[in-house]
């Protein structure tokens, strides 16, 4: 039996997770998806380390699969969409139990799969929250339907904001849901994060976009209104526009954006430390538009910048990390990344291949001279760790594996040393500015919001529009608070 205030959140959005936590306070238990899976396998089986969690392992186990079997398989598809490969799943499970980590999708995916063994293990909540519930996909929405099965439930979403159709996630889901006879449906249809003229864009895209046939599966009768209250009023009374700018080439748009903030709040005596900046860009290769953005930034003095990047787990020194533990020498899924990228892919394709279905460790189908080497780096890597004296050969041999160029590295770090003692005084220096994509943006605020580089190449599928891009700019106008820029390099 639960307590009485025993309340659930949960969403898959970590930073969206932690605002919650603020917002609620003692209110309720906010948690991933993922996280909350582990944490009630735990309960479940005891002995179970849940710390033990790897991004990328249906990554890794999926190239196993390639190497092993001599099929392509994607298991994110297989996981998302609950599809019953019966061959592919045994593998996996086999892999996922020899590398000893859970995945996200894996470890969601080992709950339902307790909980089809025993309706029991299905624990019980005074209230659930389920929150963006229109980028769930199918494997999400079955735990939930689980959980609902003892638990009150309060599904929260937004049909205009689905966003991760890249993770088989589908709006129809939730709009299922609100037309099903075993729930009740409330609107909530007041925004009192929004100016009014932000809300009046958003429902003029809508309203455009429909009579050019698009969202015709949206819910129709569903309103978007501005929340007339005096501080929102003032706020509107002092934005009344949403700012566009053409011809922004790249190379101008901080400086543009330190324009922006400097006419925007000329008078403000703290160098701008109690105003928030949301900079949104678009998705590119290796990150290469909000990564040059930051340096131009950097350059007209803005000190308090945010860049947030997804880091590539299966590389050489993630694997390396997991050796480090301690307790962890042995651990399969270290050697098997760190032999990846040491071994000819022949001899890492037999290695991964005598691997399977034994319970000998990866490590002992490796030559022992390679596993001695790196056995040789890892001490080397644990003085460094533990701030203990190394000579320079030692360290010449650490930064040679990890094909670490440290000249050029020298080079870069006077380059930006001279950059930033040439950058321009700012007055806002401290302003706290946050860089992503839309897709990043989803679930954050911030007073004001700059969409940059708002160009069609970057905003069509395939040279078309889309429901998905449209919701995606319906999200990114709804991010500001106070005042919205839009900045393009076309002509319109």
């Amino acid at each position: 039996e639960c307590g009485k205030n025993e309340n659930l959140t949960l969403s898959f959005i970590n930073e969206l997770v932690d605002d919650l936590k603020k917002d609620l306070k003692d209110l309720a238990k906010v948690k991933t998806l993922h996280s909350f899976a582990l944490s009630v396998l735990k309960d479940i089986w005891p002995k179970l380390d849940i710390s033990r969690y790897f991004l990328d392992l249906e990554e890794i186990i999926q190239e196993d699969y390639n190497i092993i079997e001599g099929e392509k398989i994607v298991f994110k598809d297989i996981f998302h969409d609950l599809i019953n490969d019966e061959k592919a799943l045994s593998f996996y499970t086999e892999r996922r139990k020899y590398y000893n980590y859970f995945s996200s999708n894996c470890s969601v995916y080992a709950l339902i799969k307790s909980f089809e063994e025993d309706e029991n293990r299905v624990p019980k909540y005074s209230l659930l929250l389920i929150d963006e519930f229109q980028d769930f996909n199918l494997l999400e929405i079955n735990l939930i339907d689980w959980l609902s099965k003892k638990s009150p439930i309060l599904i929260v979403g937004d049909d205009d904001q689905s966003l991760y159709s890249f993770k088989n996630a589908k709006p129809q889901n939730i709009r299922d849901k609100d037309s099903s006879e075993n729930y009740t449906s409330f609107d909530l249809s007041f925004c009192s994060r929004c100016t009014e003229v932000i809300v009046k864009a958003f429902n003029s895209v809508v309203i455009r976009a429909s009579e050019e046939g698009f969202l015709k599966d949206r819910k129709k009768e569903k309103d978007f209104f501005y929340f007339r209250c005096e501080n929102q009023d003032k706020e509107s009374e002092k934005n009344p526009h949403i700012l566009i700018k053409t011809h922004v080439e790249q190379g101008m748009v901080a400086y543009n954006i330190k324009q922006a903030i400097e006419g925007s709040f000329p008078g403000e005596e703290d160098n701008g430390r109690n105003i928030s900046v949301l900079i949104i860009c678009p998705s590119t290769k290796n990150n290469i538009l909000k990564d040059k953005l930051e340096k131009y930034l950097r350059l007209q003095g803005f000190k308090n910048i945010q860049n947030s990047k997804l880091e590539a787990k299966d590389n050489l020194l993630y694997g390396l990390e997991l050796l480090l533990k301690p307790g962890n020498s042995k651990c399969n899924l270290g050697w098997r990344i760190v032999s990846k990228h040491m071994l000819e892919q022949k001899i890492f394709d037999n290695v991964v291949t005598q691997s399977h279905k034994t319970e000998k460790s990866f490590k002992s189908f490796i030559d022992k001279k390679n596993t001695k080497y790196v056995s040789s780096i890892l001490k080397i890597l644990r003085k460094i760790r533990d701030n203990n004296q190394t000579n320079e050969d030692d360290l010449n041999k650490v930064f040679c594996f990890l094909d670490i160029d440290l000249k050029n590295i020298a080079i870069q770090k006077i380059k930006s040393d001279l950059e930033e003692k040439r950058a321009s005084k700012n007055l806002h220096k401290n302003t706290s500015i946050k860089i992503t994509t839309i897709l990043g943006s989803k679930g954050l605020t911030s007073d004001y919001v700059f969409m940059v580089n708002f160009d069609d190449k970057f905003l069509l599928d395939n040279g078309k529009i889309s429901d998905e891009k449209i919701c995606n700019f319906l999200v990114a106008l709804t991010r500001a608070r106070k005042k919205l820029f839009i900045y393009t390099s076309s002509k319109q």
